[in-house]
């Protein structure tokens, strides 16, 4: 009897079945892999936009001599706030664009109309209210534990696009206006940017 080495064509048939399977489990954890590292670095750019607008926020509006009371103009929430730090008093306004998505910022010098801003300034994109229906911008009065005028900015950065990778990161700052006082008027403090597209 000869010995005839080599497969039966059933023989082959089961191996490359179970080799099917066995590449099926090894690309399913490679995409698993792949949507797990997508999501944790878009969560990563959203929250790294939001920490880089509040901490450039922070540093101007605690030194803010006044802070305006929050509104809505054409659909986009706004704030202004006025700085006097370097012997100039400093507008900047501060809105929500929702068209874009984008947290923008702008000055101008204030004084008598008509004022005339620099263009709008993206300070981060894909940013959205934290919740739907809510104000972005929240005026706090002084009151009796705190002398100073504050402004709480609760925003949501969405980052990744569409589908399992996007995500959205919400968070909720207030800022003290250290410059202000229980005296500091509240009326019209450099409100008459949102007049001006």
């Amino acid at each position: 009897m000869s010995d005839d080495a080599g497969f039966t064509l059933l023989e082959l048939m089961v191996a490359l079945a179970i080799l099917s399977v066995a590449m099926a489990i090894f690309t399913t954890g490679t995409l698993q892999l792949f949507r797990g590292t997508s999501k944790i670095e878009s969560a990563s750019i959203a929250q790294s936009q939001l920490q880089v607008a509040f901490e450039r926020l922070d540093r101007e509006i605690r030194y803010a001599s006044a802070l305006s009371i929050p509104a809505v103009v054409n659909g986009d929430p706004y704030v202004e706030y006025r700085t006097e730090n370097s012997g100039t008093a400093m507008c900047t306004e501060l809105r929500l664009h929702a068209a874009d998505q984008q947290l923008q910022r702008r000055t101008w010098v204030e004084g008598p109309a008509p004022i005339t801003p620099t263009p709008w300034i993206p300070l981060a994109s894909g940013i959205s209210a934290a919740a739907a229906g809510t104000d972005p911008f929240t005026f706090v009065p002084t009151d009796d534990t705190y002398g100073w005028q504050r402004l709480t900015i609760d925003l949501s950065a969405a980052s990744g696009g569409e589908g399992s990778s996007a995500t959205s990161k919400a968070s909720k700052v207030t800022i003290t206006a250290l410059n202000t006082s229980p005296n500091t008027s509240i009326t019209d403090v450099c409100t008459a940017g949102r007049t001006v597209p």
